[in-house]
């Protein structure tokens, strides 16, 4: 990070703002952290995927989308809960099921984490300047930063994050809902081979770049609730830690994102459930989108139709991988943090 005597990166005579510096920095510092984690927790989020599609009274009642195969009865079974869904997808797809979206699901991390927290840097060093003359960055809190402004600013960046992201998480989860064996099959099955089938069949489907953002209201929603419950509760927890006499060392950074992520899992999970649900749904031969018009409706259908406690589907796989990986998030990122300043 460049600093105030025209250092960057190590580097004398940079070319970089120290705004610019911190951005790069934290963007490939998080996008790095993000892509380690996913490695890690994707098969979880492949389960969680297919749970949000359990039951979809939309796709139910279309009788011209529900193929033979997925109708008739399977010798495998209908796999219950979060370990059945694991042990049945490693049985019959073996590491290829457990690993469907991956490509994308990086993508996804890198565009979306990548930009949070880049955001998130730079909001805090530009309020601390403009308020004290001082800065700070994602993952050192200061006494002149107050919770419910990281909360905002948490907002902010989960919004610029979903923006860039919106396209890679609709890949992601179209391809994690696909499977080869019928029991095991969750939501519309769009049949993409690869990645880039994928990207020219939604584009083809759905008239153009709107297929990319369909859903984007309630995966800004998404996003923007996560990040405000992450970004801001970590630097509040972690600022706790360290004021009680905590060193700024892994055992802090595990406590500290470990209850992190029980706030943010908490505001996540509904805007989760619909921004799959919607991202995943065919479309009419017009390009518009079969089962659900809108945010609103999408989660009215879903409450009508499957109950209240619909949109918490998924929540426990949510929690499992959504902990952990917040967790290695963390731990990744303020590792390689300290790495970069033993060599600055």
């Amino acid at each position: 990070k460049k600093g105030r005597k025209g250092r960057c990166f190590g580097h004398t005579n940079c070319l970089l703002s120290p705004q610019s510096a911190l951005v790069m920095e934290e963007f490939a510092t998080a996008g790095t952290s993000a892509i380690a984690a996913i490695c890690i927790m994707h098969p979880v989020d492949v389960v969680k995927t297919r749970l949000q599609f359990k039951g979809e009274a939309a796709l139910s009642s279309v009788a011209a989308l529900r193929t033979p195969a997925a109708a008739a009865a399977s010798a495998v079974g209908r796999p219950r809960g979060v370990v059945g869904q694991l042990v049945s997808i490693a049985r019959y797809e073996g590491a290829r099921g457990l690993y469907r979206g991956l490509a994308a699901a990086c993508l996804l991390q890198v565009s979306v984490t990548g930009t949070r927290f880049a955001t998130y840097g730079m909001g805090k060093q530009l309020l601390a300047d403009s308020s004290d003359g001082g800065g700070s960055d994602a993952s050192r809190p200061s006494a002149s930063s107050s919770y419910l402004r990281n909360t905002a600013l948490g907002l902010v960046a989960g919004v610029c994050g979903a923006i860039c992201g919106c396209p890679f998480f609709a890949l992601k989860t179209s391809m994690q809902a696909q499977s080869d064996v019928a029991a095991l099959q969750a939501g519309f099955q769009h049949g993409y081979t690869s990645l880039r089938s994928a990207f020219v069949s939604i584009y083809r489907e759905s008239g153009g770049l709107r297929g990319y953002f369909r859903g984007v209201d309630a995966f800004v929603l998404r996003v923007g609730m996560w990040s405000a419950g992450q970004l801001s509760t970590y630097d509040a927890f972690k600022h706790s830690l360290l004021s009680a006499g905590f060193a700024d060392s892994t055992p802090t950074h595990l406590i500290a994102s470990a209850a992190t992520s029980v706030v943010a899992c908490m505001l996540m999970t509904p805007f989760d459930f619909v921004a799959a649900r919607m991202m995943n749904q065919p479309s009419n031969p017009d390009g518009r989108p079969m089962f659900y018009k809108s945010l609103p409706d999408c989660f009215a259908k879903s409450v009508r139709n499957e109950g209240i406690l619909s949109l918490y589907k998924g929540g426990l796989a949510n929690a499992l991988r959504m902990g952990p990986y917040n967790i290695l998030i963390f731990v990744f990122y303020e590792q390689l943090k300290m790495l970069k300043a033993s060599f600055s």
